[in-house]
């Protein structure tokens, strides 16, 4: 893009670089495990150095993931007001300050899950709850309940004698001690703490899905309370949560430059290819992907994408133009490398047909079927990759991005089997073609209902162990809002 284009994610860290939160627990609570699970980072700059001592003021980020920060604090212990008062005051203090990205935009009171016979709270821990809720309920705050699995391993130890017990037997009964214990007694704190939401985790293997459940439930908050824009940053900054990651491509990285498209002219007189190229960019950005190499960033990348939607730019499926709409990848990225100045040999090059649809101009006034058709399928097939990309780097803790795990997403996505002949994207631009075909001269604009409802339809159900409120999928299928 041209130095003035400036994208709409650009725009937005330019005023709100990384969501902040404020981490308190004691020492060997799990607080360090659990940042490291959330935004899929191995190591955190300015952690303390003596074990169990913080600086709440001082910022905690990791250069592998530079869209949070965290305040970590210590936890409160029996009989100390000390650090309870240095909490307050900090609080007090983000909440005043000016900007949005200096205020603090959810906070994390993280509880070791009691083992049996063990208190749950501190008298510290009740006096902050008190606190938080009557003097700043605009904050965001979620009670975590860390190192659930332990509770889980001790019920598991003791009924292993028990004849016929299994794993739901002693998943009912670590479930039980820990409403008593935990649940209960934060509902008996009093001044309305009992409205304080909860979440118990583990970031052990077959536990992951409870770290999710703590995201989802932090950005709902988010959402409900904050600048529209708390909630992007959230989304952006966990690499835990699909759900989340697609629910925020569609909400801004696809309806923002969807709105008016029939009469905005932002982009008139533009190569499509640049407009593309400002999505790509945007939708990239809020899957924040660990991508060392900028393999999302270049060009084979992108040829990727436009040799997955070429099929596309003809104007229909007997049209004479079809092996134009053929191209191999290398023939696809030698194009996007050239940008389509006339240095390539001619006989290297794509028939014109291909070079009009891909370096064509945008024009606002005439917006053939075949660029709403591209702009259709670009979003969509981009979404529905990415979306397998993340799968298959979230299956390698703190992976980041192969041109072999690209490779596979689009694999993945493109290929049919022997028990559907059809692929995803055969029937995603099926779809497409149909509707495009009965479109009024409005439907441009309200072609943005279309594309979510084909990337919802068609978003990837990943296979997973069992784990604990994971997946979360209504009637067999991911939703978005």
């Amino acid at each position: 893009m041209a130095d003035n284009e400036v994208s709409y994610t650009d725009r937005i860290f330019s005023e709100l670089p990384e969501i902040r939160i404020l981490v308190l627990g004691k020492s060997g609570a799990g607080k360090t495990s659990l940042i490291k699970e959330a935004f899929k980072v191995e190591g955190i700059e300015g952690t303390h150095d003596e074990r169990g001592k913080s600086d709440i003021n001082k910022e905690l980020r990791s250069p592998e993931n530079p869209r949070f920060v965290v305040h970590d604090s210590e936890g409160f212990e029996a009989g100390e007001t000390k650090n309870l008062k240095i909490v307050k005051e900090f609080i007090k203090e983000r909440n005043e300050r000016t900007d949005i990205k200096d205020k603090l935009h959810a906070i994390w009171l993280c509880i070791r899950t009691p083992r049996t016979g063990e208190r749950a709270f501190e008298t510290g821990d009740e006096e902050f709850l008190k606190f938080v809720k009557q003097d700043f309920q605009d904050i965001p705050i979620v009670v975590v309940f860390t190192q659930y699995d332990k509770l889980v391993g001790q019920m598991k130890y003791k009924m292993a004698g028990e004849r016929d017990s299994n794993t739901q037997d002693v998943d009912t009964k670590a479930n039980t001690i820990f409403n008593e214990a935990c649940v209960d007694k934060l509902r008996s704190i009093g001044s309305n703490c009992d409205q304080i939401p909860w979440e118990k985790v583990s970031v052990n293997p077959g536990y992951q899905g409870t770290c999710r459940s703590l995201i989802e439930l932090t950005s709902k908050l988010i959402d409900g309370r904050l600048h529209e824009n708390v909630w992007l940053l959230s989304a952006i900054a966990q690499r835990v949560d699909a759900d989340l990651k697609v629910n925020a491509s569609v909400r801004f990285g696809i309806k923002n430059y969807w709105r008016n498209l029939a009469s905005s002219n932002h982009f008139d007189g533009k190569p499509l290819a640049r407009w593309l190229e400002a999505i790509r960019k945007d939708v990239v950005e809020v899957w924040n992907f660990a991508d060392d190499e900028k393999i999302l960033c270049g060009n084979e990348f992108r040829g990727m994408v436009f040799r997955s939607i070429q099929d596309l730019g003809k104007s229909d499926a007997s049209s004479s133009d079809t092996l134009a709409f053929t191209q191999d990848l290398p023939t696809i990225v030698a194009e996007l490398n050239a940008e389509g100045s006339t240095n390539l040999s001619p006989l290297a090059r794509p028939p014109p047909a291909f070079l009009d649809w891909l370096f064509g101009t945008y024009q606002v006034k005439e917006l053939p079927p075949a660029t709403l058709r591209t702009l259709m399928g670009f979003i969509v097939d981009l979404t529905l990759v990415l979306e397998r990309l993340f799968w298959t780097v979230h299956n390698r803790k703190f992976s980041t991005v192969s041109i072999d795990a690209v490779h596979k997403a689009f694999n993945d996505y493109s290929a049919s089997t022997s028990d559907k002949p059809k692929s995803k994207s055969a029937e995603v631009h099926e779809a497409i073609r149909e509707y495009v075909k009965g479109l009024t001269p409005n439907g441009p604009d309200r072609a943005y209902k279309e594309v979510k409802r084909l990337i919802e339809v068609h978003r990837f159900v990943p296979v997973v162990q069992k784990e604990y409120k994971e997946p979360r999928f209504r009637n067999g299928k991911c939703t978005i809002q």
